[in-house]
């Protein structure tokens, strides 16, 4: 009977549990800046905690802009809801800053989103500053992820299925060995 009740009480606590996201890394593609340097790298974000982590990110230098290497190790990062909701993310390395504002906010889902264009200008956004002057303004290039394809989360429903399961394989055992 005991291992009857351990059973039933396994189900009901696997079918409360609830989905949660996995971290997703995000990878800028054809990112530009107008005088000819590139940005390339990927950072990891969840957006359900609005967490970035493991960022990498490389800017390539021009004769009036040296490149750099934004990394979790030498530099750090801040994210800011605007409201629409979309995340603007800097990261900055002492008074150096790497700005960019996808159009719309990342998911855990994936995905390919442009960076907002219109952002730039003053220093407010898409652009490599110092302080935010001088700077360089991003011209174009978005950000792309697979989402959670490689890490599935388990639906709620699959666990209540394996727990009736379970549920059903107790009830033989008590039939069989009277426990």
């Amino acid at each position: 009977m005991k291992l009857f009740r351990v059973l039933v009480l396994a189900v009901f606590v696997l079918g409360t549990v609830s989905a949660f996201a996995d971290n997703v890394t995000w990878s800028l593609n054809n990112v530009s800046f107008n005088d000819g340097a590139t940005a390339t790298g990927s950072f990891t974000y969840n957006a359900d905690t609005n967490a970035v982590s493991n960022w990498n990110l490389t800017t390539s230098s021009t004769d009036a802009f040296g490149g750099s290497n934004y990394n979790t190790g030498n530099s750090s990062e801040f994210t800011q809801n605007l409201g629409n909701p979309v995340d603007s993310f800097i990261f900055y390395i002492g008074l150096l800053q790497l700005r960019f504002t996808p159009v719309t906010g990342l998911t855990n889902a994936g995905g390919n989103i442009s960076l907002d264009l219109a952002t730039a200008g003053g220093g407010s956004g898409g652009v490599e500053c110092y302080n935010c002057s001088p700077y360089r303004v991003i011209t174009s290039g978005s950000l792309s992820a697979e989402g959670n394809a490689n890490n599935p989360v388990p639906e709620p429903s699959s666990l209540m299925l394996m727990g009736s399961g379970l549920i059903g394989l107790g009830a033989g055992l008590r039939r069989k060995f009277g426990v």
